[in-house]
């Protein structure tokens, strides 16, 4: 395994405004290319909004954890842990392509860019936890 980022925010928007230009930074000085970079940022962000959107809702965040570990190799290795209320992404069908863009809906699209983006995409509970376990192509560095 090659450098990690890691870090552990409360659930709520304004931790994760912090989290995304720390990822941002990291990212930049290891060197990963543009399109894995932005893949990255991507599948980060889609998951960790959905649990807080989704699972903390209209209550505070501040009793809430979610943990990111960003690892780079061969692969880059998402991991994102949280001790909201267990949800599976995964099992999320994939949305009904509309006929055209008036019958098109406002959201409901993150889950597609996260498959599109990884090639593996994994959740599992653990200890009560949601555990995701998602991975991006590096690409040339």
């Amino acid at each position: 395994m090659g450098p990690a980022f890691q870090r552990t925010i409360l659930a709520d928007f304004r931790s994760l405004h912090q989290l995304q230009r720390d990822l941002v930074v990291f990212l930049e000085t290891q060197g990963v290319p543009p399109k894995a970079s932005h893949d990255v940022q991507v599948v980060c962000e889609e998951l960790i909004v959905n649990a807080i959107r989704h699972g903390v809702g209209s209550r505070t965040g501040a009793d809430h954890r979610i943990e990111l570990s960003v690892a780079l190799a061969d692969a880059i290795t998402i991991r994102i842990c949280d001790d909201l209320p267990l949800f599976d992404p995964t099992s999320v069908p994939l949305p009904v392509r509309p006929i055209s863009l008036a019958d098109a809906t406002v959201g409901g699209r993150g889950l597609t860019l996260v498959r599109r983006a990884t090639t593996l995409f994994r959740w599992q509970a653990a200890n009560g936890r949601n555990l995701i376990v998602a991975e991006v192509p590096c690409g040339q560095r």
